[in-house]
């Protein structure tokens, strides 16, 4: 793993993928009814989350991440995203502005 962050080279074992159709509605004989869905093998999922974890801790410490996002990231729900809006609405109608 240490090999692949320090070269920036990915195995080419970890893209190989099983592609297994999953049906969604409609007619099963019809092909355009299932969706592709790749199963990757285990060390390539292995290898996202140690990428994940160095970036996420990279991007916290530069603050590169906007104090502001919330969705997509631990410790931080969307509540405190509607309580911002809620109040701009509200400071907007106060101030008899649009909103």
């Amino acid at each position: 793993m240490n090999c692949s962050f320090t070269s920036g080279i990915v195995p080419g074992h970890f893209k190989i993928a099983k592609v297994i159709p999953v049906y969604k509605k409609g007619s099963p004989l019809v092909v355009t009814n299932y969706r592709p869905i790749s199963l990757l093998s285990i060390f390539n999922k292995i290898l996202e989350r140690l990428m994940y974890n160095r970036l996420i801790k990279y991007f916290e410490k530069s603050s590169t991440i906007f104090d502001q996002q919330f969705g997509f990231r631990s410790n931080h729900s969307t509540v405190p995203t509607l309580i911002l809006m809620i109040d701009k609405i509200q400071k907007a109608i106060d101030s008899k502005s649009y909103s």
